[in-house]
């Protein structure tokens, strides 16, 4: 980003500080990049992301609901409690009980459903406080990443021991600006950062569902 010579002798004219968004939208467009390829890679430089990893687990969602869909919207209450259990569950059932999963990523939309619906209509419980009622310790969150990022546009669902030890995203170097630098009439800020890709050390510690 820059400030012209023009802005830098209006600034100090009016006695007002230079436009602090400039500096702030150069950070966030390296922070934006950075979680595009930690949850979807580039292929390009042989980064993998959450998304694409091929060695998480899949665990396959049961076309019951109306019209054989999978859809969380086209399904009972029961049976999105089955489907969110079943992605949880993988993880301590495939480890043998060595790993537990501690988060369950849900797309915004499929989140918000099964935060409202009812069991049924005699009772105000809602699946998702069913669920967490169910296993104490597991945290639920909305991740707009997840709407659309499976095959062929399917919603996933990922459930996760949430730890160091079992994945890392790696910054060799974090948001950096330097010195600014004269260029005809404009000073610029050269602003770096680095990403070296997501390394997933234990992917039984995970695993995913599409099509919900």
């Amino acid at each position: 980003y820059g400030y012209s010579v023009q802005e830098i002798r209006a600034s100090a004219l009016a006695g007002t500080q230079l436009d602090a968004r400039k500096a702030r939208n150069a950070m966030k467009g390296h922070e934006e990049t950075i979680n595009k390829l930690a949850w979807s890679g580039d292929a390009a430089h042989g980064l993998v992301g959450f998304l694409n990893q091929p060695n998480i687990p899949a665990v396959v969602i049961l076309a019951d609901g109306s019209g054989s869909s999978k859809t969380f919207a086209s399904k009972t209450p029961d049976q999105k409690l089955r489907d969110m259990f079943a992605v949880v569950n993988s993880i301590q059932i495939t480890t043998k009980g060595i790993h537990k999963a501690t988060e369950l990523w849900m797309p915004i939309e499929q989140f918000v459903d099964v935060s409202t619906t009812r069991l049924n209509s005699n009772n105000d419980t809602t699946v998702l406080e069913f669920f967490l009622k169910s296993k104490p310790g597991i945290q639920v969150k909305e991740i707009v990443e997840l709407d659309g990022a499976g095959t062929g546009g399917a919603d996933v669902m990922i459930a996760v021991e949430n730890s160091i030890d079992n994945y890392a995203i790696i910054l060799p170097m974090m948001f950096r600006q330097h010195a600014p630098q004269l260029n005809g009439l404009e000073y610029t800020v050269p602003c770096e950062s680095r990403f070296g890709g997501l390394q997933v050390y234990y992917p039984l510690a995970m695993a995913k569902a599409e099509g919900i």
